[in-house]
């Protein structure tokens, strides 16, 4: 049985500050066939159709609910056990460009609210995640992190948020074309700077194993975010990808690491979390939304800041 890294005395702890607004909140007619994000109203199935999983991912933002019960955080409580933090990329360091896509889909005549635009890519991510976790394969799926695989993520994405087919074959060859030129995961929380700066200053050594297409040294030197870390490793230009525990152990080689006190934190139960316990490991997942009520043995938070709660 694999040593789990923050096994022992933990306790949990709930944040205490207030939801995000565009932490979203879910809501349905009498008929559960429709529902409204941000003023949008949202087609979940035709007549006869079974509504999806990504579909009841669909939620809206209520102005009275400010607060809503947090994700649930386990703090560590023997100072020490940590003394490296791997970061993924995608959705963890940097998410996708929700303006910018609603901007594409506006010019295409499917005006859509860039926060309906996230609700629908976070539940088509924890949708192929659990195909992920039940197949047990990267193959069984299209995956975002490969950019030959992008379109087929992006086209659960257009369905979730009502774009017929036709529609999305012609706004899926745009976004490609822009993803080409420039990473549409390319949107960084103001506060990831300051974190990363915090976490170092703290004594952890930090560094990034992403599932990328060459880019993500590129990407984190354009964000000045490059400096935050000892080592990169993307699975383009090392040959392995996540879950495979190859790849973490080629980031642990690098820093000189031990995977009993490394904490690998990522967006993907299937890749992240089970992909660093194959390497020994331990995992955070980052989880904004509530998509993974189920992974009660995980640590969750819903933001990256969320780590300085979880790392004392």
């Amino acid at each position: 049985m694999r040593r789990r890294l923050l096994s022992g005395e933990c306790r949990e702890s709930e944040l205490e500050d207030g939801i995000a607004e565009h932490d979203l909140q879910r809501d349905r007619d009498g008929r559960g066939d429709r529902c409204r994000v941000a003023g949008h109203d949202l087609r979940l199935r035709e007549p006869g159709r079974k509504v999806s999983r990504v579909h009841r991912n669909a939620r809206r933002l209520r102005p009275e609910q400010r607060h809503r019960k947090p994700t649930r955080v386990v703090r560590i409580v023997e100072v020490g056990t940590v003394r490296t933090v791997l970061f993924d990329v995608g959705n963890t360091l940097f998410h996708l460009d929700y303006a910018f896509i609603a901007d594409v889909l506006a010019e295409h005549g499917h005006p859509v609210e860039p926060a309906v635009l996230r609700v629908a890519e976070y539940g088509a991510k924890a949708a192929i995640d659990r195909a992920l976790t039940a197949n047990g394969s990267l193959e069984f799926v299209l995956w975002r992190d490969d950019a030959a695989r992008r379109p087929s993520y992006f086209a659960i994405v257009l369905e979730a948020v009502g774009v017929p087919p036709n529609a999305a074959a012609r706004i899926l060859d745009v976004l490609q074309a822009h993803n080409r030129a420039r990473c549409l995961w390319r949107v960084m929380e103001p506060d990831t700077p300051a974190v990363l700066d915090a976490l170092r200053a703290r004594g952890y050594a930090l560094g990034v194993v992403s599932n990328g297409d060459g880019r993500v040294e590129d990407d984190l030197v354009r964000a000045g975010l490059r400096p935050h870390f000892a080592t990169v490793v993307d699975s383009h230009v090392v040959g392995v990808e996540k879950p495979d525990p190859a790849i973490f152990r080629i980031a642990l080689e690098r820093m000189g690491a031990e995977p009993a006190t490394t904490l690998y934190v990522g967006d993907v139960f299937a890749i992240d979390v089970l992909g660093a316990r194959g390497a020994g490991l331990g995992a955070a997942l980052i989880d904004p939304l509530g998509d993974y009520p189920g992974a009660a043995d995980c640590r969750r938070i819903r933001r990256l800041a969320d780590l300085l709660e979880l790392l004392p």
